[in-house]
């Protein structure tokens, strides 16, 4: 569990940078350490458990993204619209010397932002995975469980969800990304390695290069 205080700590970090209205901070009494989720069929919310994705009655996912986006339409039911995909994240990270890059990332697509002439009317969005939460603990369950998918198809966001793997050197263990420090001093700025191949990643997708891909 993290404690308390490192939560006001991080909140007070991202309001050093951005308007303070616009941290939104939620919290769950009874939840465990888990990503909120509205999905039916999922771990008790209580649990601490992998993949740390709980039935909590709360749509973590589409608030995140309304509060950044605005609101979407209407919840999209049945199947979902888009396309899930693996690509290579290895010319990434060797480009930005990054350590930890799992070997492949993924990408979701929906319908609404696939063919010709649509890319302008959608948004990217990057979302990081917790520790314990990349693929080498829980393959896809985080990309799938979270939520992502169906706010992505309801507010025509193209998400974007690299992966990291676990390390003893740089130790880190629990397969997180980096936020305290291991992969180099600069983690929490432009300059960081993993922030770097990630940023090559997005100018890829917006049109300033060519991504390398691979199928699943």
């Amino acid at each position: 569990m993290v404690a308390k205080p490192v939560v006001d700590a991080l909140q007070a970090y991202y309001e050093l940078f951005v308007n303070p209205d616009g941290v939104q901070r939620n919290e769950l009494a009874d939840a465990g350490h888990t990503f909120p989720a509205a999905a039916k069929g999922l771990q008790d919310c209580g649990k601490t458990e992998t993949p740390f994705v709980g039935s909590c009655g709360v749509d973590g996912a589409r608030q995140m993204l309304e509060h950044l986006y605005g609101a979407f339409g209407a919840q999209a039911t049945g199947v979902r619209q888009g396309t899930l995909v693996h690509f290579s994240q290895a010319s990434y990270a060797t480009a930005a010397d990054a350590d930890g890059f799992a070997e492949r990332g993924w990408l979701y697509v929906p319908a609404a932002c696939s063919g010709n002439g649509t890319a302008g009317r959608c948004r990217l969005h990057v979302a990081f995975h917790g520790c314990k939460q990349g693929a080498s603990f829980v393959n896809d369950a985080f990309v799938q469980q979270a939520g992502y998918l169906a706010a992505a198809d309801a507010g025509r966001i193209v998400v974007l969800l690299p992966q990291v793997e676990p390390s003893f050197q740089p130790l880190n263990p629990n397969g997180c990304w980096d936020w305290w420090g291991y992969s180099s001093a600069e983690y929490a700025t432009q300059a960081g390695p993993q922030i770097a191949a990630v940023k090559a990643m997005v100018d890829d997708l917006l049109g300033s290069g060519e991504p390398e891909r691979a199928g699943p």
